[in-house]
């Protein structure tokens, strides 16, 4: 007789469950971190303070750039977006202010376009303020803004999921209602002047190429910062090629950080001719945090490398292919620009190989 036999013989109570089977664990979804965006918002907020205050006080002496102004300005709606598209009032609300800020960052943004010139000899921004085109401006840019995270909000709101699907479909969705606002609440005064006047041709050159890259860095940059706020693990150990990299890339950015920064103190009024740009200084920033958090094993630090050299990286480029005259030395200058793409590629690289490496 079986031993269950025997415990129903006996009046027992027979254990009739069944021992569970070993199964494979269901892959769980990543769980979001929206604090990493807010902190990413933040350091690039601070970017653009740093770069107009070091463009207008010290390194005067420096090629000038306004497209870096605007992909900065530009970044922070893109994290703006990607904040009000998540669960929770709070960070919508950041989101929101956020928003405004870039707004605002924006419009003295194209100001710096019109007006490089006087921008580039340290003329401060206060006497933008009294412009009666700056109050015009700011409204297009703030109804632009506020377009631009209602429709995510609504989205986000109504179709109540996460994950990387619902992050691109908002990515695109800020992006495209931001570029159709600002090239709406511009269209009427484009006609009314005309496409073969000068306004026309001042539109076509400076105003609609800003316009562009900020649809494109908003997306851009809202699913970078999708990707920092849900990373499958908070720290990487680089070896081999890419630990070496990695302390290379930091010699490199304090070299170039000290080099820089004495521009300024030995008057050095020829460094315009060695292709050197206030804007470096947000590289070698963001170069000399993001591969020391690398090196001290933290993942954060790649994105602070893709983000930040990406950026200024982009607004060379833009520089360089929308200048009105292109020079010989452009040419020299774009094959910098272009073997500087390789610094982000070569992190992400390093981080790549040491996530397939097995753990020692």
């Amino acid at each position: 007789m079986s031993t269950n036999d025997e415990h129903a013989s006996s009046g027992a109570p027979v254990n009739l469950r069944k021992e569970p089977v070993d199964e494979k664990p269901s892959s769980a979804l990543l769980s979001e971190t929206p604090l990493r965006a807010v902190w990413a918002a933040g350091l690039l907020t601070i970017g653009w303070f740093l770069l107009a205050e070091v463009q207008l006080n010290f390194l005067r002496y420096l090629n000038f750039s306004s497209a870096a102004f605007y992909c900065l300005s530009a970044a922070v709606l893109g994290a703006s977006v990607y904040l009000v598209s998540c669960r929770g009032l709070w960070w919508k609300l950041v989101g929101i202010v956020f928003g405004l800020v870039s707004a605002l960052f924006t419009t003295m943004s194209l100001f710096v376009e019109y007006q490089a010139k006087a921008f580039q000899e340290g003329l401060s921004f206060e006497r933008y303020f009294r412009q009666p085109r700056f109050m015009g401006d700011l409204t297009n840019s703030l109804i632009a803004v506020i377009l631009c995270l209602v429709a995510v909000l609504l989205f986000s709101v109504l179709r109540k999921k996460s994950g990387k699907g619902q992050a691109r479909i908002c990515a695109l969705i800020g992006a495209g209602v931001y570029l159709l606002a600002r090239f709406g609440l511009s269209f009427r005064r484009l006609i009314r002047g005309g496409l073969t006047s000068a306004y026309g041709k001042q539109y076509l050159s400076s105003e609609l190429p800003p316009i562009i890259t900020a649809a494109l860095v908003i997306y851009l940059i809202c699913m970078a910062v999708y990707a920092l706020c849900s990373m499958p693990q908070a720290k990487v150990r680089l070896r081999g090629l890419g630990l070496v990299w990695a302390w290379l890339a930091l010699i490199g950015a304090l070299a170039t950080a000290a080099l820089i920064l004495s521009v300024p103190a030995l008057d050095l009024r020829g460094s315009r001719s060695s292709g050197l740009y206030a804007y470096h200084l947000i590289v070698c920033l963001s170069g000399l945090i993001g591969y020391l958090l690398l090196i001290c094993k933290r993942r954060a630090g790649l994105y602070c490398v893709l983000i930040g050299i990406g950026l200024m990286i982009g607004a060379q480029l833009i520089s360089i292919v929308t200048s009105p005259v292109f020079r010989s030395s452009d040419i020299t200058l774009l094959i910098s620009t272009l073997l500087g793409a390789l610094n982000p590629l070569f992190a992400w690289l390093a981080v790549r190989a040491a996530d397939k490496q097995p753990p020692m």
